[in-house]
């Protein structure tokens, strides 16, 4: 495998990183789902995580595997540095890749776009993240949830099941289910399955590290579904895998609901991530009603 592209004085990313940056993301919580250490961990083998400290701002860089040119993320800090941004920009052209940064939120774009007016800033719509009220997916009231509320009915109603807190004892069923879906998805025949896969094998083995809240449904005793989440700031809770066997029907939905309604008492909203652009991801993202989306942008300097 080549050797991943990184500006100067950028480390790669390691597990014994995960309170540096955990830490600035405390102190300047993001908005964007990406933007957890869990995520960037958990996605490290693909994208190839870097980063750097300069003057108390956090700097990530993305250098994908394949498919994809290097990219810086937003910075986070207590302000935007608009030289150095346009300095990193600058020190990526030298290299010979574009000056690009991607999953650029709407009031960060907003702000680059009077102080560098040579960028180039398009909208990123297959990123964009759907957030829902926490009490709507708890309660799911009202005839809009009624189609939900009757999938779960069914589920509910016809197999004897259970919710389980994530525990590190609960491991190696979330991993065989993970196994059995893929299995059920020809994940092989498909390379941004067979991704997501490692990812999310990536993160159960090393759930001790990380922190992520979890939780499991059980029937008849044997995991069948798993989320994993976390919080991603003071009112919200990013919500990174949702995996149930989908051959028992209704089982998805059951996850969702009673994943929100017990993990998460005590935030406002959930973020459930991007649909990536696939019509089946978004027709299900929408399906549960989404109150706003949150907005991403790509950030180009032309060459």
């Amino acid at each position: 495998m080549d050797q991943p592209f990184r500006l100067p004085g950028f480390k790669e990313l390691e597990l014994g990183d995960r309170e540096v940056i955990t830490d600035f993301l405390r102190r300047f919580p993001p908005e964007i789902s990406e933007l957890t250490f869990t995520n960037l961990f958990m996605w490290n083998h693909k994208n190839r995580f870097s980063w750097r400290v300069a003057a108390e701002v956090l700097y990530l860089m993305a250098a994908p595997i394949e498919g994809t040119l290097p990219y810086l993320f937003p910075p986070k800090g207590p302000k935007l540095d608009f030289r150095e941004v346009k300095r990193l920009f600058q020190a990526m052209a030298q290299a010979g890749h574009p000056g690009r940064m991607e999953r650029v939120p709407a009031a960060v774009a907003k702000a680059l776009a009077p102080e560098l007016p040579e960028l180039v800033i398009t909208p990123d719509r297959d990123n964009f993240d759907y957030v829902y009220s926490r009490e709507a997916l708890a309660t799911l009231a009202g005839r809009r949830y009624s189609r939900k509320r009757n999938h779960i009915k069914r589920f509910t109603g016809s197999h004897d099941w259970a919710y389980l807190p994530f525990t590190p004892e609960l491991v190696q069923q979330c991993l065989e289910l993970q196994e059995y879906w893929c299995n059920l998805k020809h994940c092989e025949e498909d390379p941004g399955l067979r991704l997501e896969h490692r990812s999310i094998a990536i993160a159960l083995r090393h759930a001790d590290r990380l922190s992520f809240a979890g939780a499991c449904i059980a029937v008849a005793g044997k995991i069948q579904a798993f989320s994993l989440g976390e919080s991603l700031n003071p009112d919200t809770a990013v919500i990174h895998v949702e995996k149930a066997n989908p051959e028992l029907e209704g089982l998805y939905p059951t996850l969702t609901h009673e994943y929100v309604k017990n993990a998460w008492p005590d935030v406002a909203w959930i973020n459930r991530e991007q649909d990536l652009g696939e019509p089946g991801l978004r027709q299900a993202k929408e399906s549960f009603f989404p109150d706003h989306l949150i907005e991403k942008y790509r950030v180009e300097l032309p060459a």
